[in-house]
């Protein structure tokens, strides 16, 4: 049996046209060498720009480059204001932001507080408006989460009344390539997201959109790395090709799939179909997570089995006798691997 590849929100596998161009690069300095390298490709990487520039709806001097989510993020939370101010920050937020953001605060009189869980079915923003004030500087959430892939209502929060001096940061790491982002109707101020993943793009490499174009120039990190900006030209060029709408609707079709077999099987999913993305994590007793940890490995299945405490150590997560499981195809994922995946985790249950 081949690798069955279902980890699609830890590194989307990309496309080998991704891994040619950045090849055939390489190949191109070792002939002539870089300087002259790269003076051939300054339209390219301006075209690159453009990709990612309409992946957020916005003009380009809005939208940078970076090397991964975390640092761009960190570069662009370290500038807000914070003596005396307050951090607000959803319950799902990814462990090394919440991290970072301790760092970041540490001595300086800020405080950071956790926001009341939403329902994210039918999510009722009210608590979320009563804690904003004057000395809110920010209001930190993830748009995708990362252990269950839940869709938060970024669009919803951004309509939130708050201070002009009030930043909504969002990391769309888990979103973009999936979920459409129109920054003009998301009403935040910043969005961080790697690109390895639902976009396909080569590792080390991410982008992000700040609505104050001169807040750009603090997060861009991978301006010179010009190899992994033409993968990732390729895979947002695919992307655009293929539709991001089009995209989501096939990824939903895999994750109902996902959520099909393992109603079959008994096995509970964190979160609904209705706030569910492509990522899927399956809840598996903990007396079988073991075997079927190791019957997935022997049949080469690869899925990630998450670690709530440490990803997202402010959601509280209560998952009782059970271990998460998140399996996340792409496009590429036929409906019969998640199909024999399911069979390998029977056979594992039994």
């Amino acid at each position: 049996m081949s690798m069955s590849y279902l980890n699609a929100a830890s590194h989307g596998l990309p496309d080998r046209a991704v891994m040619q161009r950045m090849i055939a690069q390489l190949d191109l300095e070792a002939t002539i060498g870089t300087v002259a390298a790269v003076g051939k490709i300054e339209e390219e990487l301006a075209q690159v720009h453009g990709a990612a520039a309409r992946l957020f709806h916005a003009p380009k001097e809005n939208v940078g480059f970076d090397s991964g989510t975390l640092s761009a993020w960190r570069a662009y939370v370290s500038e807000l204001p914070m003596a005396g101010k307050r951090f607000l920050v959803a319950p799902h937020e990814w462990g090394e932001n919440i991290a970072a953001l301790r760092a970041i605060t540490k001595g300086t009189g800020a405080t950071i507080e956790v926001l009341p869980p939403l329902d994210l079915d039918a999510p009722d923003l009210s608590a979320w408006q009563d804690r904003i004030d004057d000395d809110v500087s920010a209001l930190i959430l993830p748009m995708v989460s990362s252990v269950g892939g839940l869709l938060y209502p970024v669009a919803a929060v951004g309509a939130l009344q708050r201070p002009a001096t009030t930043k909504i940061v969002v990391d769309a790491a888990q979103a973009i390539g999936q979920v459409e982002m129109d920054t003009a109707k998301l009403g935040c101020d910043a969005i961080f997201a790697t690109t390895r993943k639902w976009v396909r793009g080569p590792r080390q490499t991410a982008l992000f959109w700040t609505a104050e174009a001169d807040r750009r120039a603090a997060a861009e990190r991978l301006s010179a790395n010009e190899m992994l900006r033409l993968g990732l030209g390729v895979a947002l060029a695919q992307l655009e090709e293929r539709g991001v709408g089009a995209t989501a609707a096939l990824l939903r079709e895999r994750a109902m799939r996902i959520r099909e077999n393992a109603a079959t099987l008994g096995l509970g999913c964190l979160g609904s179909a209705q706030c569910g993305t492509a990522a899927v994590t399956v809840l598996v007793p903990t007396d079988k997570a073991a075997s079927v940890e190791a019957a997935m490995a022997t049949a080469d299945i690869v899925v990630k089995w998450s670690h709530p405490e440490m990803d997202e150590p402010l959601a509280g997560l209560d998952l009782g006798e059970t271990r998460p499981v998140r399996i996340a195809p792409h496009v590429t994922t036929e409906q019969s691997e998640l199909d024999d995946a399911f069979a390998v985790i029977e056979g594992a249950l039994s």
